[in-house]
């Protein structure tokens, strides 16, 4: 069987706490590396704000609704914890740099 294109997942715990929060950030995270990578985007990212039902469940969400598939993101600051999500429906576009998601201990250099 032949897979659709390369995935992506990214669990991210300890994260910075205020990069979870940066909503601006959030969002360049999921505008400027789908148009570096060739993918089409088909509107603009969304990011929400949720207070949650209990402290350590508030962060924000977002998503990215592409040709190729959605990109969500969902951040917890109180954890701290991300989650990031990329599929393409293509094959794989040449190596882009973009913003980076929120700092985790699991990437710091």
């Amino acid at each position: 069987m032949r897979g659709f294109g390369p995935h992506l997942g990214l669990d991210g715990h300890g994260c910075e706490q205020d990069q979870p929060e940066d909503m601006d950030h959030i969002d360049r995270v999921l505008d400027e590396p789908p148009a570096r990578t060739g993918m089409t985007k088909i509107t603009p990212p969304c990011v929400l704000e949720s207070t949650g039902v209990r402290p350590e469940s508030r962060g924000s969400s977002g998503f990215a609704l592409l040709a190729e598939s959605p990109i969500p993101i969902h951040t917890f600051p109180e954890k701290p914890h991300l989650s990031l999500d990329i599929l393409s429906c293509k094959p794989a576009a040449p190596r882009a740099r973009g913003p980076r998601p929120p700092r985790t201990a699991a990437t710091r250099t």
